[in-house]
């Protein structure tokens, strides 16, 4: 099996890569191994996106200032999202 990954080479290059999955990996994603079965409350999930955002924040200052806002932008977004949801 064959998925399509998004790699970072460079700070300026992103591009699509093939990652071919061993057989331990296609058989741990058919066995649903990697994928969780449990419901997730939205406090959990909130957390868990503030979690985040405090390591792009703490991230050294060999990171791009403009790649940390990009983060927090998006990470913004998915808390906007989760305000959606009443559970």
């Amino acid at each position: 099996m064959i998925l399509n990954v998004l790699t970072k080479n460079t700070k300026k290059d992103m591009s699509m890569k093939k990652q071919t999955l061993g057989k331990r990996d296609l058989n741990l994603l058919k066995s649903g191994i990697l994928m969780s079965k449990n419901q997730v409350k939205k406090e959990e999930l909130k957390v868990k996106v503030l979690k985040l955002k405090d390591e792009v924040y703490n991230e050294p200052a060999t990171v791009w200032q403009k790649e940390k806002d990009l983060a927090h932008k998006y990470l913004n977004k998915m808390l906007d999202i989760l305000e959606e949801y009443r559970y």
